[in-house]
């Protein structure tokens, strides 16, 4: 199954399995920083209210994780909120777009 075409309860299930696995690559667990980050990035989206219906809008912003694999940083709420904001954005122009 390609990630683009899986569904937000299926992406919930792969968070959840990803975060575990890579709290348990932490040296310290949970409470070490690299699982936090983890923990921060998948409940930023857990925490929004339109979350499942903005779904394929926002899925893109799972680069997001990759890009900290490669290059490790602090997470940022205010970020990702901007982030969010605009992937939400270009999702409603480019189905405006694909209507006219």
């Amino acid at each position: 199954m390609k990630e683009a075409n899986i569904t937000y309860g299926q992406w919930h299930e792969a968070a959840d399995n990803c975060y575990y696995f890579n709290a348990e690559c932490n040296k310290v667990g949970e409470n070490g920083l690299y699982a936090k980050w983890w923990e921060q990035h998948f409940g930023f989206f857990d925490v929004q209210n339109d979350k499942i219906k903005q779904f394929p809008a926002w899925q893109s912003l799972e680069k997001l994780c990759k890009a900290y694999g490669s290059q490790p940083m602090t997470f940022s709420r205010e970020f990702y909120a901007k982030e969010y904001r605009m992937a939400k954005l270009k999702h409603r122009m480019h189905l405006q777009i694909k209507a006219a």
